[in-house]
């Protein structure tokens, strides 16, 4: 739960982060000021608890209660900036992740994602970076968090979330201020 105790350190964030460790977390998230929190091998940690994937068997069995994890990941890979957090290069499973994405935008590329190993293997870093479209960042999450606030600093723009509310068309705005829209068949 990094990302998520990262995010609540800091004062002035311009994002929600949403945890998802199981299909039943899985919710509506605006792009515009929520980011999604794959915690695909689960997390003993609220406030999405789920089993843990450790054992060879655990990893056979874990892909059928997740589909709709791994459906909304590959949705995601492909109007986002991937950023994945824990996974060795060598990891089977984070590597049939990459593949699956890798699938569903044949015979094109899918976009550039990114890793942090600080252990990475040179070999293992250019087979990512050709074959895959991962890009590895060779250091540690601390490492990673001085080179952001190096780059960024204090540079926080606001969010204008009412630019987007005003675009909806007021009928449809008044009739649903405060119910979520959802559709089963468009």
């Amino acid at each position: 739960m990094g990302l998520e105790q990262a995010y609540k350190l800091n004062g002035n964030n311009l994002q929600n982060p949403v945890p998802i460790s199981a299909t039943a977390d899985l919710r509506y998230t605006d792009n515009h000021v929520d980011v999604p929190i794959f915690h695909l091998h689960g997390t003993p940690y609220s406030p999405c608890p789920s089993p843990i994937v450790i054992t060879q068997a655990d990893y056979t069995r874990y892909q059928e209660h997740r589909k709709m994890i791994w459906d909304r990941l590959k949705s995601d890979s492909a109007t986002s900036t991937m950023l994945y957090i824990g996974y060795s290069g060598r990891d089977a499973n984070w590597q049939l992740i990459i593949e699956e994405v890798a699938r569903e935008f044949l015979p094109s590329k899918p976009p550039m994602a990114y890793r942090i190993d600080p252990y990475a293997d040179p070999i293992d870093i250019e087979i990512h970076r050709e074959v895959r479209r991962v890009e590895t960042l060779v250091m540690s999450l601390p490492e990673f968090h001085a080179l952001v606030q190096n780059e960024l600093g204090d540079n926080r723009p606001s969010v204008d979330t009412n630019k987007y509310r005003n675009s909806v068309p007021n009928t449809f705005a008044t009739n649903t201020t405060n119910h979520r829209l959802q559709c089963s068949v468009c």
